[in-house]
């Protein structure tokens, strides 16, 4: 008896010993089972956000590139009818410049929709860059359907002035918050890969504590990561190739806007973004000089002529003042000089008072000597002046319009 009942103890120590590995190896099973669920559920998330959120940042890149592709068409358009102006071919290039800028803003108009539509949830940031390019655009437009109905009386000089004055600025704000709703949709894209690529670390980091059994579920879930992660890649190369396109137009674009054509100086618009980044913290001296009466020269030798007279001026001044100053063609002849910081009060007084009569200097253009005499205002500035751009450049034109109502030829220096 002592023998059989021996022999039940160790039968139910068995069947214990058995039902607990059973237990545990059930519990590791449903454990398995459920962290390859978990693991296998993760993964396909990761994958459909990540290819989700690349595809529809690169769809709104691409959009947004289509949309500056088909604007520098128009620009490059309106460009190539100014040219035209004058001309006894006018009639047909404007025909056909028409046609092309109508097609360029229906295909802008398509894509701008096209870019809603991708991006309908987005963040107010976002919406807000894109819909100031769109006004800058339509306001473009607008300007274009003005000119179209006074070609007529419009001159080449006269349609780069409307150009230079109105319609650049309109394509600079355009370009600048294209490239804004890149960078920021591009940074939300990042973000939420980022969190995306976070989860998918975790997957993997708790696969590696399961089991032998699990290894044919990884073989498959690997390969399957595998194919969504070159996915990934392809789409983030083609997404930073996009980028880099749009960026190399900006660039381009911004160049030839912030540049005087005919003298080669920079012009209005470079001017504001330099006194910008000036204003309120540091000191520095500026001047403006204006030419005197200069309309009589075109008025007696023509505008071909008097341009010439004005890039002949700058290169002198470029060639002689360039170390002391930042040059500027604000407008026909007006020009524009920022000092340099290791320039004394002193020194730029001088040197303005030099420049003046250096730009008075008889000028030899086309074997005709020209000298005129040039008005000009110097300003001090100091951070604790409390200006912005507008209302410095404002008090510089009030005090050089002050030089001529007093007979010009005269420097007026602002206190």
């Amino acid at each position: 008896m002592a023998k059989k009942g021996k022999a039940f103890d160790l039968s139910l120590r068995r069947d214990k010993t058995i039902r607990r590995v059973s237990r545990m190896y059930g519990i590791l099973g449903v454990v398995i089972i459920f962290v390859t669920l978990i693991n296998m559920l993760a993964q396909n998330f990761v994958y459909l956000q990540t290819r989700d959120t690349l595809e529809r940042n690169l769809s709104s890149v691409q959009a947004v590139s289509n949309i500056q592709q088909n604007f520098d068409d128009v620009n490059e358009n309106v460009l190539l009818l100014i040219s035209s102006l004058g001309t006894p071919e006018i009639q047909r290039v404007a025909e056909e410049v028409v046609a092309n800028i109508t097609n360029d803003f229906a295909n802008i108009d398509k894509y701008s929709e096209e870019y809603k539509t991708l991006n309908a949830s987005s963040g107010d940031d976002l919406k807000r860059r894109f819909n100031h390019a769109e006004y800058a655009i339509a306001a473009y437009r607008r300007k274009i359907n003005e000119v179209n109905q006074e070609l007529g009386t419009l001159t080449h000089d006269s349609g780069m002035n409307i150009y230079n004055q109105e319609l650049a600025p309109l394509q600079i704000t355009a370009a600048e918050m294209l490239q804004a709703t890149i960078e920021i949709g591009t940074k939300v894209g990042e973000e939420q890969t980022y969190r995306a690529k976070n989860i998918r670390g975790w997957a993997q980091g708790s696969l590696t504590i399961l089991l032998v059994a699990t290894i044919v579920f990884l073989f498959f879930i690997g390969r399957s990561q595998i194919n969504s992660i070159v996915e990934i890649r392809q789409k983030e190369q083609e997404l930073t190739e996009a980028g880099n396109r749009l960026t190399k137009s900006k660039k381009k674009l911004m160049d030839s806007a912030m540049t005087n054509i005919l003298t080669g100086m920079k012009n209005r618009y470079a001017l504001d973004e330099s006194l910008s980044q000036l204003i309120g913290n540091a000191q520095f001296n500026i001047a403006v000089f204006d030419i005197d009466n200069f309309r009589m020269i075109n008025d007696m030798y023509g505008y071909e002529f008097g341009d010439e007279y004005l890039a002949t001026v700058a290169e002198r001044l470029k060639e002689e003042y360039s170390e002391y100053a930042e040059m500027f063609n604000i407008s026909g002849n007006e020009f524009c000089m920022v000092f340099y910081e290791h320039v004394s009060d002193l020194q730029a007084q001088q040197l303005s008072e030099q420049i003046r009569q250096g730009i008075g200097q008889p000028t030899m253009v086309a074997n005709i000597p020209v000298q005129t005499t040039v008005s000009s205002s110097l300003y001090h500035y100091l951070p604790s002046d409390n200006l912005d751009v507008n209302t410095l450049l404002m008090k510089m034109d009030s005090a050089l319009h002050a030089a001529k109502r007093d007979g010009g030829n005269r420097m007026y220096q602002i206190q």
